[in-house]
């Protein structure tokens, strides 16, 4: 199906993709996507390719209804002058067998006027392009008018392609794993559950090969809905990269994808050969141990003059990632690339902070009257784990106050430290293998939200302590203590 497309150069490839978060579709995802629709049952079967690009996709799925009795038309919608061109010689052959439309429009647009016009589709394929929208875009605004509450454009386009549906219709799209949890995506997520059956969920278990061609390092998922009461089974198929050379299936119940107790409709797909999800074992939420999360508040280029190299009695340790070191701090670091190791609080009533003999008026100082836990909000794409955790003892620290880089978060109980055994137990548990391999069900991203952490589930405060205690005696985090106490055993 690539014949008639024009071949641009890398420069103009990417310029395109800057401006216009596009990303065209290589060839054997475009095969996969169309051959997850079923076989058409229906007299008149109307395509849409939003975003269409050079109308891989589109192409494709027509290319696989050729041989169907049915009445086929398309609607192909691009913006983006270049490829509307490279569109329509690539459509040219197709307009001779169907009835193609071609829509020089920004898929928005074009959408509403679609709806105003009643038009209603069978089959929906896309690859939306994904950036941010501005909360004072004009799109955003339009959206938001309609009842459609999304923050980024791939899911305005899924949102607004799936309004188009008619009954028992069905849509395919690439996207990011990202709209899976978190509440930026929670009402997108309410409203594909509230109308539309999760049918399929393709993995890529290589997080950098779906789109190797562009550069693209996002991770990728291939969402299949049809516009139906929800299906019992959901299938989940999962490939290391776009050749789906060793293609694994498996049908799961919808409820242990979403569960019907959920009010975050987080989606949970399960790893390839997963039989068990940390829910069934650790049932508690965060603050029934007491412990609340929150992001750290100094953010370092904004407080410039506040940030020193060295300290002295007026000045605070400031916790950066690089102060992690296994599951300890190690403060101050030798070396030190950032601004500096120290802060110097907005105010003090006394002078010596050192000693404990002031109270600090700054908010963005914690005393270090117990133990903290930071987490890593970022890690790199092909890291061993997502989750890095680190205790921080008031032992380790010349002081009796301390704050945090924007970078890390950090558990607290009511912006105090908390006993040492659950801390030490609770960096146990968030370092665990058990842990990585839940978040990955959940997120497809690489940063470690705060709202990650808190809708995260978590042992009993009884069995953290005794992880944290058994922890301390051995010296080091053992993964295989942390399965058996909270899973039961280390198979």
């Amino acid at each position: 199906m690539n014949r008639g497309l024009v071949k641009r150069t890398k420069k103009e490839r990417t310029e395109t993709q800057v401006l216009l978060a596009q990303y065209f579709t290589p060839s054997a995802i475009a095969n996969y996507m169309a051959s997850l629709f079923r076989k058409p049952t229906q007299k008149q079967v109307r395509v849409l390719d939003a975003g269409a690009g050079e109308g891989i996709l589109g192409l494709t799925l027509l290319d696989s209804l050729k041989k169907t009795p049915a009445n086929v038309s398309a609607t192909f919608v691009e913006l983006d002058d270049q490829a509307y061109g490279t569109l329509q010689n690539a459509t040219a052959a197709a307009q001779k067998k169907f009835d193609v439309d071609l829509i020089h429009d920004d898929f928005i647009n074009a959408a509403f006027e679609l709806e105003h016009q009643g038009k209603q589709f069978t089959h929906v394929i896309l690859n939306p392009p994904y950036f941010k929208l501005r909360v004072d875009s004009q799109n955003n605004k339009r959206l938001r008018a309609q009842g459609i509450h999304v923050t980024n454009i791939y899911a305005a386009f899924v949102w607004l392609s799936a309004r188009l549906l008619e009954d028992e219709g069905e849509l395919v799209a690439i996207i990011p794993r990202s709209f899976c949890n978190g509440p930026y995506f929670l009402k997108f997520r309410q409203f594909l559950f509230e109308h539309f059956s999760l049918d399929t969920i393709h993995i890529f278990s290589s997080r950098n090969k779906a789109f190797a061609h562009d550069s693209v390092l996002q991770e990728n998922v291939i969402l299949h809905i049809s516009k139906r009461p929800q299906q019992d089974l959901v299938k989940i198929t999962y490939s290391t990269d776009q050749s789906f050379a060793d293609i694994a299936t498996r049908k799961v119940p919808f409820e242990s994808i979403v569960s019907p107790s959920d009010k975050s409709k987080t989606i949970h797909i399960p790893a390839e050969n997963q039989t068990m999800s940390l829910p069934d074992f650790a049932q508690n939420a965060l603050q029934d141990l007491g412990v609340s999360v929150s992001t750290g508040p100094i953010v370092d280029f904004r407080l410039k003059e506040s940030i020193k190299e060295t300290g002295d009695k007026s000045t605070v340790p400031l916790l950066y990632p690089a102060h992690m070191s296994g599951h300890e701090i190690e403060w101050p670091r030798d070396a030190f690339h950032k601004l500096g190791q120290h802060y110097l609080p907005a105010e003090a009533v006394n002078s010596s902070l050192l000693t404990g003999e002031s109270e600090v008026a700054d908010k963005q100082v914690l005393p270090l009257d117990g133990y903290y836990v930071v987490v890593r909000r970022f890690s790199s794409k092909e890291e061993k784990r997502r989750i890095f955790a680190s205790v921080v003892s008031p032992d380790k620290l010349p002081t009796n106050h301390v704050t945090f880089e924007n970078h890390l978060n950090y558990f607290h109980a009511k912006k105090h430290g908390f006993a040492k055994d659950l801390a030490y137990g609770l960096c146990a548990y968030l370092n665990s293998s058990i842990v990585d391999e839940h978040f990955r069900k959940v997120s497809g991203h690489t940063q470690v939200n705060v709202s990650d952490l808190k809708n995260m589930p978590y042992p009993s405060h009884d069995k953290l302590t005794k992880i944290g205690g058994i922890m301390q005696s051995i010296g080091e985090l053992m993964d295989d203590i942390v399965k058996k106490e909270v899973v039961g055993s280390v198979a």
